[in-house]
């Protein structure tokens, strides 16, 4: 029954990614190279980091001779779509082996760290570095501007197809049936930072704050990577804490330091330091144990 749930769950993982894939393919290529506004290069260029993600991610399952599950491919598949589209490439397959890398050399040691939301934080700090555009070759000429339907499909920072808030939506209701899958944590962090967004906007009315209520990087990290089991609290009071916490700082980076991404900011915080304390509850727990024993 476990093993059927978890497969749900993964293989739901899938299809939701690869659909957020497919939608972003033709939203941010080939609806603009029908136009006649974008070349046939341009359209595949953002496909390759997905291609080789999901290749390093088959290769690396192998090395570790673990079997082929759904999870690798969506591993692989987020490795490509969580970067900008016109990331260098040389950079990615750096980073993304790197990535699997720190996986196999620190996972045991630190199984509650959220390496997927780790890695995307370094993805943002070498935006800073680089001269990368979150926007395709249409949108940096300025032939298209988006509005609010765009972004509620497909239009938004987050990367190459993750942008679509309905999409996400959709997936957090077929996850809410999966008891692998903790539904309230999403609820907690969106709720938080729902109130703080208005609250700031009715005392002070700004235009970034405005293009900013349907933040899609937002709904993508809590919906996507907040929940995940192993790198999340199971207590009631710990999931309320965590959740609010998430919602307050991915407000405060993304309204106040101005970092439109700030939610995966906010999640790696909050989830090094439940890690750090996950780490020192099972150090006392042990010696707890060693001293009955005595």
């Amino acid at each position: 029954m476990i093993q059927k749930e978890n497969q749900k769950y993964e293989r739901g993982t899938l299809i939701f990614l690869i659909l957020c894939f497919c939608y972003g393919f033709y939203r941010h290529g080939l609806y603009f190279y029908f136009q006649g506004q974008m070349s046939i290069k341009d359209v595949f260029m953002p496909v390759v980091p997905v291609l080789i993600g999901v290749l390093e991610s088959l290769l690396f399952t192998k090395i570790k001779k673990e079997k082929l599950s759904w999870n690798t491919l969506s591993i692989g598949i987020l490795l490509g779509i969580l970067v900008p589209p016109s990331f260098p490439l040389l950079y990615f397959m750096i980073i993304s082996l790197s990535y699997f890398v720190f996986i196999f050399l620190f996972q045991k040691f630190f199984s509650r760290v959220h390496f997927l939301n780790l890695y995307k934080c370094l993805i943002l700090l070498l935006t800073i570095v680089l001269p990368v555009s979150y926007q395709n070759i249409v949108e940096q000429n300025g032939s298209y501007v988006y509005g609010t339907l765009d972004i509620l499909f497909g239009k938004g920072t987050g990367g190459y197809g993750t942008t679509n808030i309905v999409l996400l939506i959709l997936f957090y209701f077929f996850l809410t049936s999966s008891f692998y899958y903790k539904k309230e944590l999403p609820i907690y962090a969106l709720a938080t930072y729902a109130i703080c967004f208005f609250l700031h906007y009715f005392l002070v009315p700004s235009e970034f704050i405005l293009s900013q209520v349907l933040n899609s990087s937002v709904f993508f990290s809590f919906i996507l990577f907040l929940p995940t089991n192993e790198t999340s609290p199971v207590s009631k009071k710990g999931k309320i804490l965590y959740g609010v916490l998430v919602g307050l700082f991915s407000y405060l980076f993304i309204h106040v330091c101005k970092i439109v991404e700030g939610a995966y900011i906010s999640l790696a915080i909050m989830n090094l330091l439940y890690s750090f304390w996950y780490l020192l509850y099972k150090v006392r727990q042990n010696s707890t144990k060693l001293s009955v024993y005595k």
